[in-house]
């Protein structure tokens, strides 16, 4: 790094020199060098200057705002879309927990004790008599 600067310096010097050098010579001789091709150059120059100056800020600027809303247009989306997800997650989760509270219990093929018979019989007997009962007629 330190030759690469060393260098660089020893040619910014020899460029520095031979530039007054020429400049000495135009002014003692009054020739121009490269006066034919100077406003070549300078009709360059000013294009670029312009185009720096003038166009390039205004597509920069139209670039920008024009990623701004994409960006912000994909950000909103992604979030939208993720909202979306974590509600439909969300019922899911909550429509499964309702599922496990609220289910039948389990029904058993097995033959039922005899005192559950027993049970069950007395519950039809009284069911029996109390669709035969029918309350006196008030006067």
């Amino acid at each position: 790094m330190v030759l690469f600067l060393a260098i660089l310096l020893y040619v910014s010097l020899v460029c520095m020199v031979a530039l007054v050098a020429v400049k000495r010579w135009e002014l003692q001789t009054g020739n121009i060098v490269g006066a034919r091709i100077r406003p070549a150059i300078t009709h360059v120059l000013h294009s670029f200057v312009y185009w720096s100056k003038e166009t390039f800020p205004v597509f920069v600027r139209e670039r920008f705002w024009h990623t701004i809303t994409i960006v912000v247009r994909d950000i909103s989306r992604h979030a939208l879309a993720n909202g979306i997800l974590w509600v439909e997650h969300t019922l899911e989760r909550t429509l499964h927990a309702i599922r496990q509270n609220t289910a039948p219990p389990p029904h058993h093929e097995g033959a039922a004790s005899e005192f559950l018979r027993e049970v069950t019989e007395h519950k039809k007997m009284l069911a029996r008599r109390s669709r035969r009962y029918t309350p006196p007629a008030e006067e």
